[in-house]
């Protein structure tokens, strides 16, 4: 009898590990609009209407692209835990003076989102001072 409940114990965290990995693999996608010029990584971005995408290969790899195709570029994240699930998907963005930088990603209902790796701009721009947060609402694919 013990072993059968010692197998059913095994199988059953096993499922559970799969399931988790699973679900976690899976990645996102939003859509989000600015009014003004943003800069991501390397990249920067006139205003208008873009998507994120987690890459589904990798989950360290974030692909902002224009939803008129001409403007695309491939940046570095990595998990960011919130202190209870969120409330409402948007992107915080980092303001020094009039320069946007694009900082975290958050998908409602989740306890996790994404913290995105910043670039050279962005570390010059920390130079001039404590940046404001601004938040732009998204919504998921």
């Amino acid at each position: 009898m013990k072993t059968i409940i010692y197998r059913m114990l095994v199988f059953l965290l096993f499922c559970g590990f799969i399931g988790v990995g699973v679900t976690y693999a899976q990645g996102f996608a939003v859509d989000f609009k600015v009014s003004s010029p943003f800069s991501v990584g390397d990249a920067t971005f006139p205003a208008g209407s873009y998507t994120a995408r987690q890459q589904q290969d990798d989950l360290g790899i974030l692909e902002i692209s224009s939803a008129d195709g001409q403007h695309s570029a491939f940046v570095g994240c990595e998990p960011l835990d919130a202190t209870a699930p969120v409330t409402k998907t948007e992107l915080t963005f980092h303001k020094y003076g009039d320069s946007l930088f694009l900082k975290q990603i958050w998908i409602s209902g989740n306890p996790s989102g994404l913290y995105v790796i910043g670039g050279p701009q962005e570390k010059k721009a920390r130079k001039t001072g404590k940046p404001t947060k601004v938040s732009v609402p998204a919504t998921t694919k």
